[in-house]
């Protein structure tokens, strides 16, 4: 299948892309000020600026993409929660990307450090620290994932919709990760077996949570277009 990609609507992406960064970054902003950290923990301030950095260094945003895109389907309008859903996305990302280094022994990811190398060169020789470390800021951004839909101020129903797109979407996500270790114990793992983990570890949270999300944010029905 050709499919014609307009300067129009690259110039689109680019806007998305541009605009989430932003609201990503005040995100991180107002974090400090709205976040219990015990006093006098240092650790918990270093987690999260080590989060901020890390999820602010890069990626396509190809899920933030398909997400206003999947909006823009429905209305051109500006369309409240869909930044936080956008947020809520791109945490989960973070939470993935952070565990997925540890499991994989990642020193490198986006043109840097690893979170998990990271706190490794903070704490040397202290590997359970700095895997403790590791561990507990991926499990954080993924409850903040959490936090940014409760906090939407949008009608409680939709708010209700987009949250059991999410937790829904994480479960499945986490469950893939487990079943692609699995398939690491395989000595040949069938065709069916890797497209199933490429389904659940991937694609439903890259592809099928943004575009259900983008959709029920606009006052979409994304149930007619779920089995395609």
């Amino acid at each position: 299948m050709h499919v014609n990609v307009t300067a129009t609507t690259l110039e689109r992406v680019a806007g998305h892309r541009i605009r989430f960064d932003a609201r990503f970054e005040q995100y991180f902003d107002s974090l400090g000020g709205r976040f219990d950290v015990p006093v006098p923990s240092r650790y918990v301030p270093r987690c999260l600026e080590l989060l901020r950095e890390f999820s602010m260094r890069g990626g396509k945003r190809l899920r933030v993409v398909l997400l206003y895109e999947a909006a823009r389907l429905v209305t051109t309008d500006e369309i409240p929660g869909l930044a936080e859903a956008a947020l809520s996305i791109e945490l989960l990302q973070t939470h993935g990307l952070v565990h997925d280094d540890i499991i994989d022994d990642a020193p490198l990811r986006r043109g840097g450090p690893s979170t998990y190398y990271a706190y490794r060169r903070e704490f040397p020789g202290q590997d359970a620290t700095a895997l403790g470390l590791a561990m507990l800021a991926g499990d954080l951004a993924a409850f903040l994932s959490t936090q940014v839909l409760l906090e939407a101020e949008v009608p409680a129903e939709l708010r209700q919709a987009l949250l059991g797109v999410h937790t829904r979407t994480a479960a499945e996500t986490v469950a893939g990760q487990i079943a692609d270790l699995e398939r690491d114990s395989h000595t040949l793992p069938d065709e069916e077996f890797l497209h199933t983990v490429t389904d659940f570890k991937s694609a439903r949270y890259s592809i099928l949570a943004p575009l259900t999300m983008g959709l029920l944010a606009a006052g979409g029905d994304p149930a007619p277009h779920r089995a395609r």
